[in-house]
């Protein structure tokens, strides 16, 4: 299961994402303040209940990511992913079938939010390398 919201948040909420920003490329850990942030300007704009679980990833990728899978950490089962900066061309996910073929193109877009099972294989898509793609995921439940 996937679901787009291409342009769910506004610039000026994006720079309030941002603002978490650090010199590291890569987080991955319980990032309380973030956490809050995230449920409190993304989740009253979703017309489904989700539930925080709490561990944030935060990248700032100056290349795409290679072809993975979430490890499950808690019982989450599923990722919110935030685009929080414009690119001028590429740095969507492609997210994939199991035998490695396009399931599925998501564009990114500043302020796009992608919900995705956190069982899906995926991948960075290629951008310029004199840019940085800003994202954030959010570990959730869907109901």
């Amino acid at each position: 299961m996937i679901k787009v919201f291409p342009s769910l948040l506004t610039k000026q909420e994006c720079q309030e994402l941002l603002q978490f920003d650090d010199d590291r490329v890569k987080l991955y850990r319980p990032y309380p303040e973030m956490d809050e942030a995230i449920q409190r300007i993304v989740f009253p704009k979703l017309d489904f209940p989700i539930v925080s679980k709490g561990v944030v990833s935060k990248n700032n990728d100056i290349i795409p990511v290679c072809t993975h899978l979430d490890t499950v950490i808690t019982d989450e089962t599923h990722k919110l992913l935030i685009y929080l900066n414009p690119l001028s061309e590429g740095g969507g996910t492609d997210f994939l079938h199991r035998d490695g073929s396009l399931l599925q193109h998501v564009s990114h877009s500043e302020g796009g939010v992608v919900l995705f099972d956190i069982r899906l294989l995926h991948r960075g898509e290629a951008f310029p390398t004199t840019e940085i793609k800003r994202t954030c995921g959010l570990r959730v439940s869907f109901f």
